[in-house]
């Protein structure tokens, strides 16, 4: 036995040599496929742009991400929309931003997901999402100091259809904070 020539090592062929740690590394590094795509893969190599099915882009940076403003303090009990600013649209042909509510602007399959804290003194809070005033998804958030908790979902939605946060509450006084997120459109 002797220790594997660099040529060796990457063909992986001999039974009766070596491998030193810089041949095994080079080996694996050499069968790899690099975003420069160099190697000999069967198919057309395009490592630069997302993979499609049936001409429909499977993986997309089609996003909204909003927030509320730091504290956002409710008052009475019931129904209360949360209000959110637009911090990012990387691309605004599938959403936009009014009215503390988003609008989607193509038919499609979304996912949500978001996070925030609610400071409930009594009684209960729910955090809820919803679609064309439809509650989607909802978070109980319980009683007494600080609750952190977040809401994802993904559903099928409507040109016109509209994605809201609200808080449903038996309370008079609560504060929901730091209410983060993005939507995804996917297809």
């Amino acid at each position: 036995y002797g220790f594997a020539t660099d040529s060796e090592a990457s063909a992986g062929t001999s039974t009766t040599k070596y491998m030193s740690p810089k041949n095994v590394a080079d080996a694996i590094k050499g069968q790899a496929v690099t975003q420069t795509g160099d190697q000999e893969i069967a198919g057309t190599k395009d490592f630069m742009n997302p993979p499609k099915i049936a001409g429909q882009t499977v993986i997309s940076e089609k996003v909204i991400a909003f927030s509320a403003p730091n504290t956002v303090s409710v008052s009475g009990t019931g129904v209360k929309v949360i209000p959110i600013s637009q911090k990012v649209i990387t691309n605004n042909e599938f959403f936009e931003l009014s009215a503390n509510k988003i609008k989607v602007l193509k038919d499609g399959i979304i996912s949500v997901v978001t996070s925030y804290t609610t400071n409930v003194p009594a009684g209960w809070c729910n955090i809820e999402l919803t679609k064309n005033n439809a509650v989607m998804n909802r978070s109980n958030q319980g009683t007494g100091g600080l609750h952190a908790a977040g809401l994802t979902d993904v559903f099928d939605v409507k040109a016109g259809d509209t994605i809201a946060f609200q808080s449903n509450s038996n309370q008079s006084s609560y504060t929901v904070l730091y209410l983060r997120g993005f939507l995804r459109y996917l297809t």
